[in-house]
């Protein structure tokens, strides 16, 4: 019970790791002034485009500087991330389906926000922007270097012939597309239809201003590949399984005892980073075989009084997905924790009961009435001593082994073993 609450407080305070910790990368920044300053810049997983950075010249340094739009106008971190400072017109309509509105919503908002560089081209630049109500691209031409946003709404009105309303995607990003590769005489055919056919967001749009400044399908694929965003890993170790018994039952109350078993597990899997670039927040899909097996002798308290086992053997097969952390994010040396549900087939068999000295197995799992499926949550820790070698630990919560009856028995496993990364 105890491993149970400490698992859902994990889970609940997840998310504020990220925030509570610092990571400084070089980079530099440039203030309004023209003046360019190397340090080290906090780099996190910024959800949303940042309202402020924290500097430092030095990362020895204990204390670091609050950077803002009032005092930078573009910071670079490690060649990870840019962003310049923009001030103008942002669009406060949404675009989700859940709040279309009724009419077309040209509000906008007059702010200093920095702007994410994603392709700084020789022709145009691509930037982007995130806040709490909806994604915006812009776009900056080499000869203006303000930035221009890429325009799409989305809102209902009256058909007129049936009074009915219907959906309107305003698509005029598509236009602004157009025309700059018109005027870049790069509007190919294949280059019309990729307009044609892109939706408003990010890797749509990247393609197409890629191909505006000339990238070939190669370089980009070299520029933007999603090397790091995933690492696939095997694992092999323990399965420590304690089944044990219900007090409540008459297998306990007749002298059935608990029994733990070290038998082999393996697993193969994916890490998928939220960030590549940090690969501190991390999804993990995780298939893994196991085996465990009950074999207890004990004297019957009620019936007939004499030596009885109880045995049998059981497979696991499960698959699960999880939600890591790196909470120490060194090139080579990481150490994480992660909590998952894994969903697990459990097959038995040699299932045997009656006297040691009277050898007789029993078809289908009779008398245990055996659980064939489960969930249990998954607590886990590991430590990655290279990129490539690292150990881990898990604790799987208790789930049943039967399905009650006269055999009443539950079972927890832990888990430990190496972890390889193939990288």
């Amino acid at each position: 019970m105890k491993r149970l609450i400490a698992i859902i407080i994990f889970a609940l305070t997840l998310p504020f790791f990220s925030s509570a910790q610092s990571n400084y990368k070089p980079g530099y920044v440039i203030t309004l002034k023209g003046d360019t300053l190397h340090g080290f810049i906090d780099y996190q997983e910024w959800d949303a485009n940042p309202t402020s950075i924290n500097f430092k010249t030095d990362s020895t340094l204990k204390a670091s500087k609050k950077l803002t739009t009032d005092d930078i106008s573009f910071f670079n971190v490690n060649n990870i991330e840019t962003y310049q400072k923009y001030s103008g017109r942002i669009s406060i309509d949404r675009i989700d389906a859940d709040h279309v509105n009724n009419g077309k919503d040209t509000s906008f908002k007059i702010a200093s926000v920095f702007l994410k560089i994603l392709e700084k081209g020789d022709k145009v630049t691509l930037l982007y922007y995130i806040d709490g109500i909806r994604p915006h691209l812009y776009v900056a031409e080499k000869i203006d270097a303000t930035p221009v946003e890429l325009s799409y709404s989305i809102y209902i009105v009256e058909d007129e012939k049936t009074g009915n309303g219907k959906t309107v995607n305003d698509n005029v990003f598509k236009r602004q597309l157009y025309a700059l590769a018109q005027k870049y005489n790069m509007l190919t055919d294949r280059l019309q239809i990729d307009i044609q056919h892109a939706d408003y967001k990010k890797s749509d749009i990247l393609k197409i201003v890629s191909k505006i400044n000339n990238m070939t399908e190669s370089e980009f694929t070299t520029r933007y590949s999603s090397k790091g965003k995933s690492t696939l890993f095997v694992t092999a170790g323990l399965n420590i399984t304690n089944t044990f018994t219900i007090a409540t039952s008459p297998y306990y109350a007749a002298g059935g005892k608990s029994y733990t078993s070290n038998k082999a597990a393996v697993s193969v899997g994916a890490d998928f980073f939220v960030n590549p670039n940090t690969q501190k927040l991390f999804f993990r899909m995780e298939a893994g075989l196991a085996q465990s097996n009950y074999n207890v002798t004990y004297i019957d308290k009620i019936y007939p009084a004499d030596a009885s086992q109880a045995s049998f053997d059981e497979f696991w097969i499960s698959f699960a997905p999880q939600i890591g952390y790196n909470l120490y994010n060194g090139d080579n040396f990481k150490f994480y924790i992660a909590v998952g549900i894994a969903f697990t087939f459990y097959q038995q068999s040699n299932a045997f009961y009656g006297s040691p000295s009277f050898s007789q197995n029993f078809v289908s799992g009779f008398p245990y009435n055996f659980s064939p499926f489960d969930s249990p949550l998954i607590l886990k820790a590991g430590i990655q001593f290279s990129k490539r070698i690292g150990i881990y630990a898990t604790y799987l919560t208790s789930v049943r082994t039967t399905r009650g009856g006269y055999y009443a028995l539950n079972k927890n496993a832990d888990q430990i073993g190496i972890k390889y990364n193939f990288k």
